[in-house]
């Protein structure tokens, strides 16, 4: 006896015609955390890129007060006179050199021999070319991660902005900040 159209039940059905039988087009994203990439390279979490971050600015606090003292000293002694623009440019571009000379002398050998920072070193991650996964060479990784961001960061409101992206762009599925796209770098998590 043949079918009635509008009278079929589910378990009339032919699964095996049904595009949707065993995947939900509405259904949540699955969790990409612990998704091996290939060549058992595995992206660093979230959290292990921020107790590394947090390691690497505490390593960076003395040059932050040496950054804090010289501008104080420019606006204090108003070598710019009344021109606070001026003298807040020039202080973080002083800041900025100290800060970039800080951090070569701490992690400059690490950063050339492992690709890591001391904070990297401590949390077992690592900074890879973005499609070779080899360990990049130190100048070019310093200049594009490390300079520009330094550079842009003094731009008066917008280095601010810029920041804020910098770090909130981690929440993409590829775990990558705004310097690791300047870069062509990734964080990936290796052995201590």
């Amino acid at each position: 006896m043949p079918q009635d159209p509008d009278n079929v039940y589910a378990s009339d059905v032919d699964d095996s015609k049904n595009p949707f039988a065993t995947h939900n087009p509405y259904a949540a994203p699955a969790e990409i955390d612990d998704i091996a990439l290939p060549g058992d390279v595995q992206l660093a979490t979230r959290g292990a890129r921020f107790a590394g971050a947090f390691v690497d600015g505490l390593i960076m606090l003395p040059a932050a007060f040496g950054i804090y003292v010289v501008a104080f000293n420019l606006g204090a002694t108003g070598v710019f006179g009344t021109n606070m623009l001026a003298a807040q440019i020039a202080g973080g571009l002083i800041g900025a050199v100290l800060a970039s000379l800080w951090y070569l002398i701490v992690n400059g050998y690490l950063l050339s021999t492992r690709g890591q920072t001391i904070g990297k070193l401590t949390v077992g991650t690592r900074i890879v070319d973005s499609e070779t996964n080899e360990i990049l060479p130190l100048w070019p990784l310093f200049l594009k991660r490390w300079v520009v961001v330094q550079l842009i960061a003094v731009i008066p409101l917008f280095g601010n902005l810029f920041n804020l992206a910098n770090i909130l762009m981690i929440f993409r599925s590829n775990r990558k900040c705004l310097h690791d796209d300047i870069a062509g770098t990734k964080v990936i998590q290796v052995s201590k």
